[in-house]
């Protein structure tokens, strides 16, 4: 018989999946509706760069645009612990990744800063932004205390990780930190998907 909590985290784990990949598809089918494939494209690249903070606080737009650069090359990381064989790319960028992974405490930290202490940063913050942050925040630290700490066999988690991608659930690897990592990542991906995708969508029409 499995054991209770590799299960329950492979449920989790599958759920926020689940929750993320289709309000991602339900956003981008209303903005291919409404705006087009190109307007799509331009609207993804105004959303990097956050141009309605650009216009009111450049250096919390600068702050922001290189934390969600920073977010992007190390999930890049994740990636490894999902493929087999893993490509050859993300060998290759396995440093750039890792430091992007220790610059995103101080990029968050200074995103935090910002929008408490600056009249323009609270005047474009509301208590999602700050929620946000704190759970980015203890998602970052959680992967660093678990890459740096637990002292965790690669092998032994990527085993634990394909199988969960083959629909196939192995034993849990004996790393609280793991784990921990893990119920906060998938509580992260429902969290954004249900405010960003399904809640934003309905409050502006299917606009992005």
């Amino acid at each position: 018989m499995q054991d209770f909590n590799a299960i329950a985290l492979a449920m989790l784990i599958y759920g926020a999946a689940l929750v993320f990949a289709t309000g991602f598809i339900w956003r981008v089918s209303h903005m291919q509706e409404k705006l087009g494939k190109l307007k799509i494209a331009l609207k993804a690249l105004l959303w990097l760069g956050d141009s309605h903070i650009f216009k009111k606080d450049k250096l919390l737009w600068a702050v922001r645009l290189l934390l969600r650069i920073s977010v992007m090359l190390a999930g890049l990381r994740y990636l490894r612990y999902l493929l087999y064989p893993v490509p050859q790319f993300l060998i290759a960028s396995d440093d750039v990744t890792l430091l992007a992974l220790q610059l995103l405490p101080l990029l968050l930290l200074a995103e935090f800063s910002l929008r408490s202490l600056r009249d323009s940063g609270i005047a474009l913050s509301g208590s999602l932004d700050m929620f946000f942050n704190l759970l980015l925040t203890a998602l970052v630290v959680s992967g660093l205390c678990f890459h740096y700490l637990s002292g965790a066999e690669l092998l032994e988690i990527k085993a634990y990780t394909l199988g969960l991608v083959f629909l196939r659930i192995e034993d849990l690897p004996a790393y609280p930190l793991f784990s921990l990592h893990v119920v906060l990542l998938s509580i992260t991906l429902t969290a954004f998907a249900i405010v960003k995708f399904y809640i934003s969508d309905r409050r502006k029409g299917g606009a992005a």
